[in-house]
């Protein structure tokens, strides 16, 4: 699993992937986007719901633009970063 969690660095973030893609496939994400079932099963959640909270996460800090989110991190410029 990508793990951005534990640093911000562009260089520990993979080149290829946008931006919310790994923001989705983050721990915090993933964590903060689970149902109750889903922590009672040990199942993940849902895309939607991935999808969901990292479009508004990124929302929050002002990246509210799609194509700025299918961009991969260091694409960003040092305002969005």
């Amino acid at each position: 699993m990508i793990n951005p969690d534990e640093g911000s660095a562009a260089a520990e973030w993979p080149a290829d992937l946008s931006i919310i893609s790994i923001l989705a496939a983050s721990t915090a994400v993933v964590e903060a986007a689970a149902t109750p079932i889903d922590r009672m099963t040990g199942a993940r959640p849902s895309e939607k719901n991935l999808a969901d909270l990292a479009m508004s996460r990124l929302q929050s800090v002002g990246l509210n633009a799609l194509p700025t989110w299918l961009l991969p991190w260091g694409a960003l410029s040092n305002g969005q970063v």
